[in-house]
């Protein structure tokens, strides 16, 4: 695989997580797991296929598991962990990463996202397009998100369109994903030492008329939030499942396939209808993933997600839930609505 060493990247991993509480009291939202995966993991997968080898990732909350985490992770990037005394915002991680980053551009990627972004696409079209900054944006304008404003293909503005071109046709409205290309030149421009944002950066090049350049993305994208995201997330998956027992090209896409293939774990796909699985009835659709399952005699699903090691007891009952690993549950138990772990139990 091409490697691009004129561009490195950071995934933002800092994060308290305070929406998905109490779930990140435990474990940081970057280590959630997503089909039996960690989203952080997914991430360095993508970055891996893109081309990328050397990737930081920047650590706050709970950061020694994350530490620990990328001791075992199966990407093959090259890992530079940039743990910080205190939360220093996007601007404050990159400067904190100077030494680390040396000239080279960097491909921001926020660690809470599931995407099939094309990260090769949108490196080359940054490229082509010579441009200061590049940002990943989806079709529309979702309701609660700050708007990005884009006129013939380039970012005009953030939160605020500017006043010469409104009115003006060809002007549309975006929702960011998470996912930029930002050059050295407008880096540097960034303050040292400080709790800083990235948006300085931009004001800078918008206030010079540099290029930032829009990357529209038509696929896949949820950001890991709430919940409710992080359940609609998984839901989407499933739905994607037809009537084959085999995983979608959206689970490809993803990296799932690939990720469990490398760490040797089973993906059991149920797309519809029941089937019989050790000594349990799986309902259709649902998708456990590993192998050191004890079922008994239970109903599990529809729209379930379960990851192993787990412990399902007698008689129970589980539809439209995420379990994740470690997870008991009690004989006669009536389970629906929630996310599961050994410690938590919670309504999305």
């Amino acid at each position: 695989m091409a490697s691009t060493p004129d561009l490195k990247a950071l995934v933002l991993a800092a994060g308290f997580g305070s929406r998905l509480r109490p779930l990140t009291l435990h474990q940081p939202k970057p280590l959630l797991n997503f089909y039996g995966l960690p989203i952080l993991h997914l991430a360095l997968w993508k970055l891996e296929q893109a081309g990328i080898s050397s990737v930081a990732v920047n650590t706050h909350h709970l950061g020694e598991q994350i530490e620990k985490s990328l001791q075992t992770q199966p990407t093959r990037c090259q890992i530079h962990v940039s743990a910080e005394t205190k939360i220093l915002g996007t601007g404050g991680a990159l400067r904190h990463l100077d030494g680390w980053r040396e000239e080279a551009d960097v491909l921001i990627y926020n660690g809470d996202i599931i995407s099939d972004i094309d990260l090769k696409s949108m490196i080359a079209k940054h490229r082509e397009s010579g441009a200061a900054a590049s940002m990943c944006l989806l079709p529309t304008s979702q309701a609660g998100k700050t708007p990005v404003y884009v006129h013939e293909s380039r970012v005009v503005g953030v939160g605020k369109l500017p006043e010469n071109l409104a009115g003006a046709d060809g002007v549309s409205s975006h929702t960011f994903t998470g996912v930029h290309i930002v050059s050295a030149k407008i880096l540097a421009k960034l303050p040292k030492g400080l709790e800083v944002d990235i948006w300085p950066a931009y004001d800078y090049a918008f206030a010079h008329e540099l290029r930032v350049q829009s990357f529209i993305h038509m696929g896949f994208w949820q950001d890991i939030g709430s919940p409710k995201t992080y359940w609609s997330a998984h839901r989407s998956l499933l739905q994607t499942l037809g009537t084959s027992n085999k995983p979608s090209e959206l689970f490809k896409r993803l990296g799932i396939v690939e990720l469990c293939t490398r760490l040797n774990m089973p993906m059991h796909i149920f797309a519809a209808g029941t089937a019989n699985f050790q000594r349990a009835q799986i309902n259709g659709p649902t998708v456990l993933i590993g192998s050191d399952f004890a079922l008994e005699h239970s109903s599990i699903g529809p729209e379930v997600v379960l990851i192993a090691p787990a412990k399902i007891g007698m008689n129970s009952q589980i539809s439209k839930c995420l379990l994740l690993a470690e997870t008991l549950i009690q004989q006669n138990e009536s389970l629906t609505g929630q996310i599961i772990t050994r410690q938590v139990r919670m309504k999305y």
